[in-house]
Parts: C-alpha cells; structure tokens; sequence
C-alpha cells in the first residue's frame, strides 16, 4: 500500500492541493466549499446539495478536530489516492496518549481537467 517511494510531479501536487483543501473544509465543517471539490460521483449519491452540506457538517460534538494527508503509491493514469486520519474531539474530553489507529480513510481522486482535480472516493480501503 504505502511505499517508502512516492513520486511527485505536477498531478500530484494539483490533487494533494485539493484533498488539503477537501479536509480543511472537513475541518471547518463547509460542506458548500467541500461541494465544489467533489466529482458527480459523489454528488450523484446525494439527492441535493443541502443533503452533502449537512451530512458533510457532521454532528456539534464530537466535532472535526483534526487530520493527517500521507502519500499513497496507489496511483492509475488520472486518478491519485492519498491515506487520511480525520480525528474527532469531543469539547472538555481530555483523550490519554494512545496509538494512531490502523483504520484511516482513503481519498480518492480524478483529473477531470488538465490541471483540475476533484474528490472521487472516500473510503476505508484504497
């Protein structure tokens, strides 16, 4: 799956540009920013777009606290996946030191455009 060799070049820093700027709205919880980096894929397993917003928004607490981007050697023309951890917090926890889990997302990616990237999969497994 993940390889100590992950090859860069100009698709890969376009798709990992917009996976950062996916997870940064799943940070912030903005499902409208999140929308306009997703493929008809995933719009097409929603019935609208107020749907994605508020699914995507998640719950007040836990809330999206924080996450991880590594490179993934899981690479086919057009298409590039990276691995995610996405945390949750819950406000006033306080959460011991424990050992970064094994079950982290995959982010899946589609060149739809010479240098236009878009959010295709979200998954458990590359």
């Amino acid at each position: 799956m993940d390889s100590p060799e992950i090859f860069v070049d100009s698709d890969y820093i376009l798709a990992l540009k917009t996976a950062d700027k996916y997870c940064c709205a799943w940070l912030s919880r903005a499902g409208s920013i999140a929308y306009d980096l997703i493929s008809d894929n995933i719009k097409s397993q929603y019935k609208d777009k107020e749907d994605f917003i508020m699914q995507f928004a998640g719950v007040s607490n836990p809330h999206h606290e924080a996450f991880e981007i590594s490179g993934c050697s899981c690479r086919a023309k057009d298409r590039i996946t990276f691995r995610v951890w996405m945390y949750y917090h819950y406000t006033g926890e306080y959460i011991p030191p424990y050992k970064r889990p094994d079950n982290n997302t995959f982010i899946e990616l589609i060149k739809i455009e010479e240098e236009t990237w878009l959010v295709d999969k979200v998954t458990t497994k590359p």
